[in-house]
């Protein structure tokens, strides 16, 4: 594809660069969406309108009901409200731009809703795996450490924190600091590949944010849960609560990798990812 070309510019005119290879990104169709069959097609904007039916209902429930029930307002409930919020901001602003990129085979909204769209993207699934981190942190203290320390005022200052970090973390694409364009493999845009070292470190920061961290920190939570519930043969039972909601969020953390592995599975092919591993096609 044409947006692969690599750029090969000195700093003066790194921008005029970013901006002629995502012009170039953008305006190409994608010629593996465009092949789909007509009925293909139509079954995947079922799909994707009724995930995104699904996605803003669901969590839109769950907001209005720790908004309109202050008995409802405890920190662990914020926290989730904030999860659903996120949820409901992805499936607003993202995902019905990757299902009409899906159907009709190319990316029809320009150079610079692109660069804003891959911002919304990362801000909002990084604001949830933050979400998710401090939740699974909040278990282990609870449950593993005998330490229940966050109250309200501390998850809404955790939960601002959040927000501001996650998009400190993202903001860089929408000024376009690094390359952002929609090549064949994924159906919205996402980080492109360049030979500056700054963009390469972007990315894997962005990987490391996203995926390593969190990862390794909520493993080690859980399993450290995991194996207090099944030493301790009689459970406390001021804690009753605490271990059903920890196997509530264990089960939802899951659920929500399940569905986001399409998303892994249209990304593992992306261009940074398979340059920076020295992989080539």
């Amino acid at each position: 594809m044409a947006a692969f070309i690599t750029m090969s510019c000195n700093s003066s005119v790194l921008d005029n660069c970013i901006l002629t290879n995502l012009s170039v990104a953008t305006s190409s169709p994608d010629s593996r969406y465009a092949a789909f069959p007509t009925t293909l097609r139509i079954l995947l904007a079922i799909i994707m309108i009724a995930m995104i039916a699904i996605a803003f209902l669901g969590n839109a429930i769950v907001c209005l009901i720790v908004y309109q029930k202050p008995a409802m307002r405890s920190a662990i409930n914020l926290l989730l409200a904030t999860l659903a919020f996120s949820d409901i901001m992805l499936s607003l602003f993202c995902m019905p731009f990757t299902a009409v990129t899906i159907i009709t085979g190319s990316w029809h909204f320009g150079t610079q809703f692109c660069q804003i769209s891959a911002m919304l993207y990362w801000f909002f699934v990084l604001e949830g795996v933050a979400i998710l981190l401090i939740i699974s942190v909040d278990r282990f203290l609870i449950i593993v450490q005998r330490q229940d320390k966050l109250n309200p005022h501390r998850a809404k200052i955790m939960i601002a924190s959040s927000w501001i970090l996650s998009f400190c973390i993202s903001f860089p694409s929408v000024v376009g600091w690094t390359l952002v364009e929609v090549p064949t493999r994924a159906p919205q845009c996402v980080l492109g590949y360049t030979e500056f070292s700054a963009d390469r470190a972007y990315a894997v920061m962005l990987i490391v944010a996203v995926f390593f961290i969190p990862f390794s920190i909520m493993l080690y939570s859980y399993l450290c849960i995991l194996n207090t519930v099944r030493r301790n043969s009689v459970r406390i039972h001021t804690h009753t609560d605490s271990l059903c909601l920890s196997q509530h969020l264990h089960l939802m953390a899951q659920l929500s990798k399940v569905c986001l592995q399409p998303c892994y599975i249209l990304l593992e092919d992306q261009e940074v990812p398979r340059r920076l591993l020295g992989v080539h096609a």
